[in-house]
């Protein structure tokens, strides 16, 4: 009895202890996978992060591929370490399965037929757990080996990323010659539109040279002489003009009256009656200086033709008409000022000879300017357009302009200096597909320098 006693506990002890290894061989099993899942999720948050920094600067995307591609080698090497040593583990528990069969055969002999069967039960329920766990484990390394591929896909992507944007740098830096902004000395010969304030202060007001007309009839479709009064004197204020020949006509589908002399003619739209009186309508007029005139007849002109439009009485009188009309316009009130201004302020001499030559208004106006000294620059603002197809003008480039006014009559000419106080900016510089390069800008200022130059 004590025999078969000893034999049952040792066969007892044989149990326990290969539950205890195979519970510790099950434990070890279970850490090692925790622990590759755990790395292969530290590892995917690694790679999430590193698509974020991607997106960033380009030399963070080269370094990150690099990092990419070394994480990846590290994984592959813990997926192959993590599986050989699961495969260790497994020899390892089966070496343990197969010792205890070799004991459980040394006793063999001692063990009744019944127990014998149930401890033969227990290790087949044993080995099918580690067959269990063997495949558990191949399945998770499946798993993981699985994700390698994903890392690769997501490797390309980011450096397909990276080269298209080299790619556009690389056309960029093609395009755009980045370069110190530049001052350009221009040609006035090349600009289809250059005008500076005073110009087109004298052109607004349709102040070139002489003839002074002005008209706000645009297309004279019918013209008809209704009827003529012959050779009338009026009176402006304290003006007295003899001689003027006066007619009624009509203009289109509009009636004026007309007063004509050699020097001047002015018409005033009127609203006239069957028995021939009318009055001024202050709608359409027409007027001109000619350019026979001399100096001083055109000052009493200019004069006359001002208190006519500041709405002073015009009178007129004989054997077959006679009446008072008056008309008011702002515009040509301005307009014939800026004449006095401009004109009657240089010597008698000089003007005689400039009006005889055909000098603009304009190039009156800076011999004004020069009347004092040799040199003067003023700050004015300018509208240009020039043809840039054939010139490096870039953004944050300036330019300067030069132009000679030859003067006819003087004895000198002036020389003009255009420099921009703003450098070109993007919506200045035009190009299209159709169009050819060029720049547009309105009201650029500029800063304009005077000189006078001898003959």
């Amino acid at each position: 009895m004590s025999d078969d006693a000893d034999e049952e506990i040792v066969v007892q002890d044989l149990i326990f202890n290969d539950d205890r290894e195979s519970k510790k061989t099950e434990d070890t099993i279970i850490q090692l996978v925790k622990k590759s899942v755990e790395k292969d999720e530290k590892e995917f948050n690694q790679e999430e992060n590193l698509k974020s920094k991607i997106d960033g600067e380009q030399i963070e995307i080269s370094k990150n591929i690099d990092n990419i591609e070394n994480t990846q080698i590290y994984n592959n090497q813990t997926i192959n370490i993590t599986a050989d040593n699961c495969e260790e583990g497994i020899k390892a528990e089966n070496i343990q399965v197969e010792n205890s069969e070799v004991k459980n055969e040394n006793n063999v002999e001692t063990e009744s037929s019944e127990d014998r069967k149930i401890e033969s039960e227990e290790i087949k329920t044993e080995n099918i757990k580690a067959e269990n766990e063997k495949k558990d484990i191949e399945d998770i390394s499946v798993e993981i080996k699985e994700r390698a591929p994903e890392k690769k896909s997501f490797e390309e992507e980011e450096t397909q990323k990276v080269e298209r944007v080299e790619d556009e740098l690389e056309d960029n830096e093609k395009q755009v010659i980045t370069r110190d902004s530049i001052t350009h000395l221009m040609n006035a010969d090349n600009f289809k539109l250059l005008e500076n304030a005073m110009e087109i202060r004298y052109s607004s007001l349709k102040l070139d040279r002489l003839p002074i007309q002005e008209t706000t009839l645009k297309d004279i479709i019918i013209y008809k002489n209704i009827k003529t009064f012959g050779v009338t004197d009026i009176k402006v204020g304290a003006e007295k003009i003899k001689g003027l020949n006066v007619r009624m006509l009509k203009l289109n589908n509009s009636n004026y009256i007309e007063f004509k002399s050699r020097e001047f003619k002015l018409g005033l739209e009127i609203d006239l009656k069957n028995d021939w009186s009318f009055n001024v309508l202050n709608n359409n007029y027409y007027y001109k200086i000619y350019d026979t005139i001399n100096y001083r007849r055109l000052k009493a002109n200019i004069k006359l033709l001002k208190e006519i439009f500041s709405g002073m009485i015009l009178e007129f009188f004989n054997k077959e008409l006679s009446g008072t009309i008056s008309a008011v316009n702002r515009i040509q009130i301005m307009k014939l000022e800026l004449l006095e201004r401009e004109l009657f302020e240089l010597e008698k001499q000089r003007k005689e000879k400039l009006l005889e030559k055909g000098s603009s208004f304009y190039e009156i106006a800076l011999l004004n300017l020069l009347k004092d000294s040799n040199e003067l620059t003023v700050e004015s603002w300018l509208n240009l357009k020039c043809d840039i197809s054939d010139m490096d003008i870039q953004v944050g480039d300036s330019f300067v302009i030069e132009r000679e006014h030859k003067i006819s009559g003087n004895e000198f000419a002036v020389k003009e200096r255009i420099t921009l106080l703003e450098p070109l900016n993007e919506k200045e510089i035009k190009k299209s597909e159709i169009k050819e390069k060029e720049i547009v800008s309105f009201r650029k200022r500029c800063k304009i320098e005077l000189e006078r130059v001898y003959k």
